[in-house]
C-alpha cells in the first residue's frame, strides 16, 4: 500500500516503515534543510525513489496528492517535535476510506511532550463522520479512520450488473461533468498484462474497493484507491477476448 508521512522530516522514519514493510512510502515535509539532508541520506542507503521520496511542499494544509489514497499515514514531527502538523482534515482527506488508517502521536519517553488537549483541538477539523479514539498506553496516540462513502457503485459483471444496466448505484459523488472529475492515480498494472492491440479483454469488475482484472492468461486484484497490486494468480490457458 501507500503511506503518507504527513511532516516527514528528513525521512528517517520513512525510511524505517519502507524497511520494515512492503509500503510504498510518501515523506511531505516544507522544510527545505531538513529535505536536503534527507534525500542525501536516503541516497546513501540505496532507498530514495523506489520505496521512499520525500516532497515538498508549500503548506501541510494542502497537500498536491489526489483525495483518498493512502492506506497508512502517521507523522514523524509529531513524534519528534510533540506537535500536531498541518491541519487534521487534510489526513482525513488523503486517507483511504474503508480500511484506511491514520496514526498520530507518540511514545511515553519522547522528550518534547504531546499534549492531550492539542490533539484534541487538532481532531475537531475533521468531518463528523470521521471514527476516531484516543489512546494514552505507551504515550499518547490517535487513530483516525475514514468510512466508506455513500453511493459507491458495484460493477460484478462486464455491463453493471446481472441485467446489463451499465449502472451500479454509484452517485459519482454528484459529479454531473468530465469537469467535476479527477485522476486518481496511473501506472500499474499498464498494457502488458493484456492482449496486443486488435482484440480487448473483459471490463474490470470494481466491488468493494477492489478492482478485478483479467489480463492474458492471469489475474489481478488492484486496490481502486491508489492502484497498488493486492495480489495476482497466474492462469495458463485462461484468456477471452471481444
Amino acid at each position: 500500500g501507500i503511506c503518507v508521512v504527513y511532516g516527514g522530516r528528513d525521512g528517517r522514519l520513512g525510511y524505517e516503515l519502507a524497511a520494515r514493510s512492503q509500503l510504498r512510502v510518501i515523506c511531505v515535509e516544507t522544510n527545505t534543510t531538513l529535505i536536503a539532508a534527507g534525500r542525501a541520506l536516503l541516497q546513501s542507503a540505496g532507498a530514495y525513489g523506489q520505496r521512499v521520496t520525500i516532497l515538498e511542499v508549500a503548506s501541510l494544509n494542502e497537500l498536491p496528492l489526489p483525495a483518498s489514497i493512502a492506506n497508512l499515514v502517521v507523522s514523524d514531527s509529531a513524534l519528534v517535535d510533540g506537535k500536531c502538523p498541518g491541519a487534521a482534515r487534510e489526513v482525513y482527506r488523503v486517507l483511504k476510506p474503508g480500511g484506511g488508517i491514520a496514526y498520530m502521536g507518540q511514545p511515553a519517553n519522547a522528550a518534547n511532550k504531546l499534549r492531550r488537549d492539542a490533539l484534541d483541538a487538532w481532531l475537531r477539523t475533521i468531518p463528523g463522520n470521521a471514527m476516531t479514539d484516543i489512546s494514552s498506553r505507551n504515550g499518547i496516540w490517535a487513530r483516525l479512520a475514514k468510512p466508506a462513502p455513500a453511493g459507491i457503485g458495484v460493477w460484478s459483471h462486464q455491463y453493471g450488473t446481472p441485467g446489463n444496466t451499465a449502472f451500479g448505484g454509484e452517485t459519482l459523488a454528484g459529479a454531473t461533468c468530465t469537469d467535476d472529475l479527477e485522476v486518481q492515480w496511473v501506472g500499474r498494472p499498464g498494457p502488458r498484462y493484456q492482449a496486443d492491440r486488435q482484440v480487448r479483454k473483459p471490463s474490470p469488475l470494481a466491488v468493494n474497493g477492489r478492482l478485478f482484472m483479467q489480463g492474458l492468461e492471469r489475474f489481478i486484484a488492484a486496490d481502486c484507491h491508489n492502484g497498488e497490486i493486492l495480489w495476482t494468480i497466474e492462469a495458463p490457458g485462461s484468456s477471452r477476448f471481444n
